[in-house]
């Protein structure tokens, strides 16, 4: 393929959804585009980790094991490994600026491995 036109028109014509209207049509693009990209979100995913291990390490103090749990346990939604109450403010709002974005991060790159 020579462009992104042509990725989308090859699309389009995989799936032949060039008929289908409505949000059945955005549907099945968005999932013939996230397969395709599927490496794409795991390398994501796994960038997202690493700095949330890193970020625990460095900030909050914690061992890389500690900060690892930390990690995917709030992108995976259960958030078990709790922040200090003595921390300042801003960590408390990096972890749920951290959650917000990485859940759905996570969400996307297991269902594109599934």
């Amino acid at each position: 393929l020579k462009s992104k036109q042509d990725q989308y028109y090859n699309l389009v014509h995989k799936h032949n959804i060039k008929n289908i209207k409505g949000i059945r049509y955005y549907q099945l693009l968005l999932t013939g585009y996230l397969k395709e990209q599927s490496t794409f979100l795991v390398l994501v995913w796994v960038i997202y980790v690493l700095f949330g291990t890193i970020w625990s390490c460095c900030v909050i103090g914690w061992t890389p094991i500690e900060g690892l749990y930390f990690s995917v346990s709030t992108l995976s939604t259960g958030g078990l490994h709790g922040i200090p109450s003595n921390s300042p403010d801003f960590v408390f709002c990096f972890v749920g600026l951290y959650a917000c974005t990485g859940v759905p991060v996570m969400g996307m790159a297991m269902g594109s491995i599934a």
